[in-house]
C-alpha cells in the first residue's frame, strides 16, 4: 500500500500543470511511498502533452485519460483507483509546498486520523502571495477532535477538499464520492463527511497554494453557478432538518448571503424569484450572523426581511460601482 495518493484533475491548464506536478515531486518522501494520479478530464489544450514526460520519467505518476465530466467526475475516477492510505485532492492550477508529505503522513498515522486539516494561502497566477483577507480558522486547537467539534469550534467555511487529507478507508467505508455535475461540490461533499469524522487534527503550517485565476469558474458569475449554490444551500438545509448541528446553520447562512450577492450582481430576476419561492416553501425565515461585519449586517437585514436584504445588497453594489469610477 502507498502512504499517500495525490489525485490531480486536469482540464485545460497548460499554463499551470507543470508547476503543480513539479511541486508534488519536490517532496521528502520516497517515490515508492506515494503516487500521483493525474486525471486528464478531456483537455483540449496542450495539457496532456505537458504531462507525458512526467509519466515517462517518474514511476509514481499515473494517468487516467477520460472524456470531460467535470471536477467531481475526475476526482471520483482517481479515488476509484487510488492505493494510498491517505488521499489528497490537488487542483492542477494550484501547487503544494516542498518537503512536507512525510511530515503530513507521520501526523496522520501517529494520531490515527480520519482527516487532517492543513493551512493554505492565496497566491496570484505567478505564485505571489496575496493578502489573506479572511481568518481561515477561529481557534488553533492542537489536539484531536471529531468532525462536529471541528465545524462548531474551528471552521465551517472555506470547505475546500484540497485543504484536507482524507483516510481512504474512511471514505470507502462510508461510500463517500463527490456529487457530479454541480459546482460547490466541496461544500456538498464535506457537509456529508464531517458529521462522521471521529478523529481530525489541525496541521498549523502552510501546505497548499490556492491560485486566484481570472476567469476561473469560482471567479466568474453564471446562471449555472447561482443555480448550483442554491441547490447546495438547500441540501445543507435538508441536512440541518435531519440533524440540527449548529454548523449547518452557519453554512446555510453563509450560502444565503453569497446567493444574494450573486443574484444582485447577475441581475437575474428569474433566479431571484425561484430562490425566494424556495425559501418561502422551506420556511427559512432567520439565519445566524456569520462572516465579516458586512455579511453580519446582511444577515441582520435578512432576518428583518429577505426582500430588504436584497435591496440592501443592490444598494451596496451600486455604491461600490460608483466608488470605482
Amino acid at each position: 500500500m502507498k502512504k499517500i495518493s495525490l489525485i490531480v484533475p486536469v482540464y485545460n491548464v497548460e499554463d499551470f500543470v507543470a508547476r503543480c506536478l513539479n511541486s508534488l515531486l519536490e517532496q521528502n518522501m520516497s517515490y515508492e511511498d506515494y503516487e500521483i494520479i493525474i486525471v486528464n478530464d478531456g483537455s483540449t489544450d496542450s495539457s496532456l502533452e505537458i504531462i507525458q514526460p512526467y509519466l515517462e520519467k517518474y514511476p509514481n505518476c499515473k494517468l487516467i485519460d477520460k472524456p470531460n465530466g467535470g471536477l467531481s467526475s475526475a476526482r471520483n475516477a482517481g479515488l476509484n483507483v487510488a492505493l494510498g492510505e491517505y488521499i489528497w485532492f490537488v487542483d492542477s492550477d494550484d501547487f503544494i509546498m516542498p518537503n512536507l508529505l512525510d511530515d503530513l503522513y507521520k501526523e496522520c498515522s501517529s494520531n490515527d486520523l480520519d482527516v487532517l486539516w492543513m493551512e493554505w494561502r492565496r497566491v496570484s497566477e505567478l505564485g505571489i502571495e496575496l493578502p489573506q483577507f479572511y481568518c481561515t480558522y477561529r481557534n488553533k486547537i492542537s489536539h484531536v477532535i471529531n468532525g462536529v467539534q471541528f465545524m462548531e469550534q474551528v471552521c465551517s467555511t472555506y470547505l475546500f477538499a484540497w485543504a484536507f487529507l482524507y483516510k481512504r478507508c474512511f471514505l470507502q467505508k462510508n461510500s463517500f464520492l463527490f456529487m457530479e455535475g454541480i459546482l460547490y461540490e466541496d461544500v456538498e461533499f464535506n457537509t456529508r463527511v464531517f458529521p462522521l469524522i471521529n478523529r481530525i487534527k489541525i496541521y498549523s503550517r502552510i501546505c497548499y497554494n490556492y491560485t486566484c485565476r481570472h476567469g476561473s469558474i469560482l471567479n466568474s458569475i453564471s446562471e449555472k453557478r447561482i443555480e448550483d449554490l442554491i441547490f447546495v444551500c438547500f441540501r445543507v438545509h435538508d441536512m440541518f432538518l435531519q440533524t440540527p448541528y449548529k454548523f449547518y446553520k452557519r453554512i446555510l447562512s453563509d450560502s444565503i448571503i453569497s446567493i444574494f450577492l450573486l443574484l444582485e450582481t447577475s441581475n437575474s430576476r428569474k433566479l431571484k424569484n425561484i430562490f425566494f419561492e424556495q425559501m418561502k416553501t422551506r420556511n427559512i425565515r432567520t439565519i445566524i450572523y456569520t462572516g465579516t461585519l458586512i455579511r453580519k449586517l446582511l444577515c441582520f437585514t435578512f432576518n428583518l426581511s429577505p426582500r430588504l436584504c436584497s435591496h440592501v445588497v443592490h444598494f451596496m453594489l451600486v455604491i461600490r460601482k460608483f466608488l470605482k469610477r
